[in-house]
């Protein structure tokens, strides 16, 4: 599936959500940019400018989701589920 979604995830390390993103995300060949909110100040600070203080946010064509919920992903990108 083609996707022209901008896609931006905010995580660490450690954050079991973000994990669980990022698996999701590489499981169904969707391109996401990952950004360390620990190791990567100018992301922090991106974080932040979100007006963000928990992990994981996902940023969908500027829509900030916060946490991982797979089934409303899902609808923002237009993948209904069959199940």
């Amino acid at each position: 599936m083609d996707f022209k979604k901008n896609i931006v995830l905010y995580t660490h390390k450690g954050c079991p959500g973000g994990e669980r993103a990022i698996s999701y995300f590489h499981e169904n060949d969707i391109p996401v940019q990952i950004k360390d909110i620990v190791n990567d100040p100018d992301a922090l600070n991106e974080f932040r400018e979100h007006g963000c203080f928990a992990t994981p946010v996902i940023i969908i064509d500027g829509k900030k989701f916060v946490g991982f919920d797979e089934e409303e992903v899902e609808q923002v990108l237009g993948r209904a589920r069959l199940s």
